[in-house]
């Protein structure tokens, strides 16, 4: 992975300070070259990281969160329903300089639950309807899927994730985590 450029700015997920991302690379090309299997890959790239200094379920009881790569930017939406503050939402454009600028935060719109009935929304151009290109992660407690969608009045596709916290937390998904989930079979090469 090649950023065009490093950013450096941490962004606080809940009103405490306890949860943060940081979007080091939000803008830039990934290379992928394996022998087994023998694949090999470029294309719009991206490198982030949270952190926390509790549990995501102390904090969280979901969140939706996705990154689009346009011509010159990277928009990224996360919405954030914490436990002990109001839901909380980020919509932001990253240049090719990492420089993030608030954007307008597009209306809602339901996507359709996973197999595992985890809840999807997502964010979208006001008049369009985004859809579920392929799911590439199906869990109890959390998706990641491609989207067809249109940001800043541009159709693009975008990666977007769910998480469900309660979910996670439940005694039955804790019973499954010893055991590996299997990936959808369209993300497999």
């Amino acid at each position: 992975m090649t950023p065009t450029a490093l950013g450096l700015r941490t962004f606080l997920l809940d009103e405490r300070g306890r949860h943060r991302w940081t979007p080091f690379g939000p803008c830039g090309r990934i290379e992928v070259d394996l022998a087994c299997p023998n694949l090999r890959w470029e294309g719009a790239g991206y490198w982030d990281s949270n952190e926390g200094s509790e549990p995501l379920e102390d904090a969280f009881e979901s969140w939706t969160w996705s990154r689009a790569s346009l011509p010159e930017r990277t928009v990224v939406l996360y919405d954030l329903k914490p436990r002990a503050s109001a839901p909380r939402t980020l919509a932001l454009s990253f240049d090719r300089h990492a420089q993030a600028s608030e954007i307008p935060v597009p209306p809602r719109t339901t996507l359709r639950a996973t197999g595992w009935r985890v809840g999807r929304d997502t964010r979208a151009d006001s008049g369009f309807v985004p859809s579920v290109r392929t799911t590439f992660e199906d869990a109890p407690f959390y998706s990641r899927s491609l989207l067809d969608t249109h940001l800043l009045g541009q159709p693009v596709a975008a990666i977007h994730e769910s998480l469900e916290l309660d979910r996670f937390s439940s005694r039955w998904v804790q019973c499954l985590l010893p055991f590996r989930m299997p990936r959808s079979a369209r993300a497999r090469v």
